[in-house]
């Protein structure tokens, strides 16, 4: 299923050098990765005509790593461009990172800006879904939930108020691996 058959328009950013850079390529079509299953789960859930969407690849695609300082690097280019709704389906476990992220973090609320943002997999503290004022998200690892259906606890320790339905037909004969 490619986005443009949708009629979605996708804008592709990269992290290059330690400057977010528009990428000439189509992205999210040309291979099945991680963010092309949480866009096609956004799009399939919103009536995607009202909105446009931005990727900003922080990964590195050979060495598959990334660093707390791209994440910074797209959430300030986000705040910078007045991006509305924010997406993250990765995070850091480690207080350090939570430090260098703090100040953009508290900056996008202050606009007004929605973050979402994916709990670890081990369901452990994660930054910077376990922050205040960031919707933080994580799987329904018990399989009661069904599409489109969550559970909003304001009280989790982790501070990821949000339990969701993680299992989705997407596209035929394709399992879509269960993970926040």
């Amino acid at each position: 299923m490619l986005f443009e058959d949708m009629g979605i328009k996708v804008f592709c950013y990269e992290i290059l050098s330690g400057q977010v850079v528009y990428e000439n390529q189509t992205c999210l079509q040309s291979h099945l990765s991680h963010g092309t299953i949480c866009a096609m789960v956004f799009c399939s859930n919103i009536d995607i005509s009202k909105y446009e969407l931005y990727s900003i690849k922080i990964v590195n695609n050979i060495s598959q790593n990334t660093s707390v300082n791209n994440l910074k690097i797209a959430l300030d280019w986000c705040l910078d461009n007045q991006i509305k709704l924010i997406n993250i389906s990765m995070g850091s476990i480690f207080y350090k990172d939570y430090l260098l992220i703090k100040s953009s973090i508290k900056e996008l609320l202050k606009q007004n800006i929605v973050i979402v943002a994916a709990c670890n997999n081990s369901n452990v503290i994660t930054y910077p879904a376990s922050l205040a004022g960031v919707f933080g998200v994580k799987r329904d690892t018990e399989n009661v939930l069904n599409k489109g259906e969550y559970i909003y606890n304001e009280n989790d320790i982790r501070g990821i108020e949000i339990t969701s339905c993680c299992r989705y037909n997407l596209l035929k004969d394709i399992e879509i691996m269960s993970c926040n």
